[in-house]
């Protein structure tokens, strides 16, 4: 027995919603955050600095690369501040910059 369905286009609906406010603070806020993991990672920071391998711990499915490249990602958007410490090798912290915090 064969069947037969008929295809009729949907009509698309208008968008009835107000455009967003210029500027929107939602979308500069988005804008800073995005990437995966990013949120994962200001939660971590948010009680204080953290080392990478700590980050690593907090958040076990990232892999390195892509914590690494998240935190970079986020020190040069200004969200968080890291700090090297010359004296001992691979002691790095990463903390929430003001902005990352009040997120």
């Amino acid at each position: 027995m064969e069947t037969y369905l008929l295809i009729m286009p949907l009509k698309v609906r208008k968008n009835l919603s107000a455009a967003p406010p210029q500027p929107c603070i939602l979308t500069d806020c988005m804008a800073l955050v995005s990437g995966a993991w990013a949120v994962n990672v200001i939660w971590s920071l948010r009680a204080g600095p953290r080392r990478f391998n700590e980050l690593r711990k907090d958040i076990p499915p990232i892999s390195a690369k892509v914590l690494s490249t998240r935190l970079s990602e986020l020190e040069i958007r200004g969200v968080l501040l890291r700090n090297v410490r010359p004296r001992t090798r691979g002691d790095r912290k990463g903390r929430a910059s003001i902005e990352g915090a009040w997120l």
